[in-house]
């Protein structure tokens, strides 16, 4: 039972794909109101990890990167006072 809705399941989302290439609006939608959402709660728990010094160079590499999230943390600017 669960291997047909997976399967009904897979030939939306192919549908979906072929439709966002053909229709610019739609895909535009989708980007602003679906996938950037996901894509800023994605990034921020890579950048916590990152900040934690949990992440593996492999991981930095393959994931991270091509995420445009940078690899070390931005540093705060040295105000000069002591």
């Amino acid at each position: 039972m669960i291997v047909h809705e997976l399967a009904e399941f897979g030939d939306v989302i192919v549908g979906l794909l072929g439709e966002l290439r053909r229709t610019p609006l739609l895909a535009t939608a989708m980007e602003e109101h679906f996938i950037a959402s996901r894509r800023a709660a994605v990034t921020s728990v890579f950048e916590r990890a990152r900040d934690r010094g949990e992440l593996t160079r492999r991981l930095v590499d393959y994931v991270i990167m091509p995420l445009g999230i940078p690899a070390h943390p931005a540093r705060e600017p040295d105000s000069g006072a002591r």
